[in-house]
């Protein structure tokens, strides 16, 4: 059954509870009881102050990282962390970490994302090409395919690893802060790419961000995790009618600078409702 298919979320979690675990079965909690849900197409932006767990949460949901309790699904099949291949053909990552690949070319590096569809040898076990070469196209790097991969800006590296997650073919994307390293013209250019990519290949995106603005003007909802664990999701316009970034971002600030944070929301408030 396809993507387009299905009437089931993309990705759902049941009673998770995030953390890290330790020896003699000791546990660090970072948020429980997370019920959430991602549907055909949507993005999905994901705010929360440095500490509250946006990393550690896309790492489980990506089954990168076991869950303390609970369950992650994507279409339907659990996620387990021990499930590296299973899982690579149902989501595909993009982290912020920087990377250093030697000599491989952009097509090279692209390529790498079809590995869950390799035999035992390493060999592709269809003829890849045409995948990767649209997988460009749809970045924007086609004229690129030869390039090294180490002598492109950051805005065309942040591209590239785009469409290694593409022709991974998968129906989840996650990304951990995709615009971290970027200026103001690449920004805009990535997060307006990802929202065209949801909304012409139907896949899903979930993605981390400190960019308030980039996140609510691109996203069809967003994940608020405040420190102590607490998320609230729904739509940028729903979220915005009431205190629900402040009390996010207020949790990780001094007390001498939640009047600041305060007054930083409310003339958002202000310039989005003038829009």
């Amino acid at each position: 059954m396809s993507i387009a298919e299905s009437n089931i979320p993309v990705l759902e979690s049941h009673q998770l509870a995030i953390g890290y675990r330790y020896p003699q079965n000791q546990s660090l909690v970072l948020a429980r009881d997370l019920h959430l849900t991602i549907d055909r197409g949507q993005v999905i932006g994901l705010l929360g102050p440095n500490g509250s767990g946006k990393s550690t949460l896309l790492r489980t949901l990506a089954g990168l990282q076991p869950a303390i309790s609970g369950s992650v699904s994507v279409m339907g099949q659990i996620i387990r962390s021990n499930q590296v291949r299973q899982t690579a053909r149902m989501l595909s990552v993009v982290l912020t970490d920087r990377i250093d690949v030697n000599n491989l070319s952009v097509f090279q590096l692209v390529a790498m994302g079809r590995y869950p569809y390799s035999d035992w040898l390493g060999r592709s076990v269809c003829d890849d090409n045409n995948l990767i070469y649209t997988a460009l196209e749809q970045v924007r790097l086609r004229n690129y395919a030869s390039r090294n991969f180490n002598e492109l800006s950051d805005g065309e590296q942040q591209r590239t690893l785009i469409a290694k997650a593409l022709v991974q073919d998968t129906p989840l994307i996650i990304m951990d802060e995709p615009t971290a390293h970027l200026d103001l013209p690449n920004r805009i250019s990535i997060m307006k790419l990802l929202r065209t990519l949801a909304d012409d290949t139907g896949k899903s995106i979930l993605f981390s961000t400190h960019d308030l603005d980039m996140a609510i003007n691109n996203s069809d909802q967003l994940w608020l995790l405040k420190k102590g664990g607490v998320l609230m999701t729904g739509s940028p316009s729903e979220l915005m009618t009431g205190d629900a970034f402040e009390d996010t971002f207020i949790s990780g600030t001094d007390i001498a600078d939640q009047k600041n944070v305060s007054d930083y929301f409310l003339g958002l408030k202000k310039r989005k409702s003038g829009d």
